[in-house]
């Protein structure tokens, strides 16, 4: 089970959170989540959620099938 977040449901603060670049966002995730990241994503466990979060913002996020769980995950741990 998996939802997408898409590039056109971004919000400002997603938007800085790319920008600032996917170590920035690691050690924002770093007191919650567990994971490893690359040039190409970012990838954490974060309450028995899966997070793949890409430079241009774009995330999946597996565990659900809820797209307003997804999305409210997606505020809570990367922005938005």
């Amino acid at each position: 089970m998996r939802a997408q977040r898409r590039p056109g449901e971004r919000h400002r603060a997603g938007r800085a959170c790319a920008a600032a670049g996917p170590g920035a966002l690691e050690r924002q995730l770093a007191p919650v989540a567990c994971g490893w990241r690359n040039e190409y994503l970012l990838r954490a466990q974060i309450d028995g959620y899966e997070f793949t979060v890409f430079p241009d913002n774009r995330a999946i996020i597996k565990g659900t099938e809820d797209e307003n769980l997804a999305k409210g995950l997606f505020a809570k741990y990367i922005g938005g």
